[in-house]
């Protein structure tokens, strides 16, 4: 008999891993796995991930744009972690040598949270955490996944509201002060972002989905995928380990 996806639609299922209770686990272990990772395993994974960046082109989530502004963001705590690290006493080598393995922590878990959201579809994501869930909170597991995947929809949908912004305000030659370049800019995403989240809360109530049985979905637990699952884990820990 031929399985169903996610939709309601029967397809045959494609080779790879496509369990996305698979996928929020795997996530889980690599960002904990990173995060007590030294120097060597951080670049490792940073490696993969930017190989993904390259192979993955196109997909919801524009992963190397994503890296990028990732890398901004750990710039900046890696230069605070720098600067109280030595205001507290520690010589600027020591200081050098923590703020940078910080930096590359927050990059490597960022990109890998970029990457869960490439991976499958809001809507995928959120049933695995409401499958994952529902023997811990039963009805109201729909909640949390339900929270899961507007927060999914908005990672690429805010990085895209920001550069129609900036396009906008360079187009216009807005010849004002940074400080006031800046509010503005930041005040027009917000509007956007405002804007999108009145749309999706209609949509929400449109399909239903603010209900428990839009959240019911069968999903069978596939021997194979998961044990490749299991040595892709291996191989993860192995990464971190070098």
């Amino acid at each position: 008999m031929t399985p169903k996806t996610m939709d309601g639609k029967a397809s045959k299922r494609r080779p790879g891993l496509r369990d996305p209770r698979l996928k929020i686990v795997l996530a889980a272990v690599a960002g904990f796995l990173a995060w007590h990772s030294g120097v060597v395993g951080l670049g490792v994974y940073l490696a993969v991930l930017t190989g993904l960046a390259m192979v993955l082109r196109g997909g919801r989530v524009p992963l190397q744009t994503a890296l990028r502004r990732g890398a901004v963001f750990a710039g900046f705590w890696a230069v605070a972690k720098l600067l109280l690290t030595v205001w507290e006493g520690a010589s600027w080598q020591a200081a050098s040598v923590d703020a940078g393995v910080l930096g590359l922590r927050l990059l490597v878990l960022m990109g890998i949270g970029f990457a869960l959201a490439d991976s499958a579809s809001p809507r995928e994501m959120a049933l695995g955490v409401a499958s994952m869930l529902r023997p811990v909170l039963g009805k109201r597991a729909w909640r949390p996944a339900l929270s899961l995947a507007l927060m999914i929809h908005f990672l690429p949908v805010a990085m895209a509201l920001h550069e129609r912004t900036a396009v906008a305000m360079a187009a216009r030659r807005v010849e004002r002060k940074r400080w006031v370049r800046f509010q503005l800019r930041v005040s027009s995403w917000l509007g956007g972002l405002s804007r999108e989240a009145s749309s999706q809360a209609m949509a929400v109530a449109a399909r239903g989905l603010d209900r428990e049985e839009a959240w019911r979905v069968p999903m069978p637990v596939h021997a194979v995928e998961w044990l490749s699952g299991f040595a892709l884990l291996v191989l993860l820990y192995l990464a971190g380990r070098v």
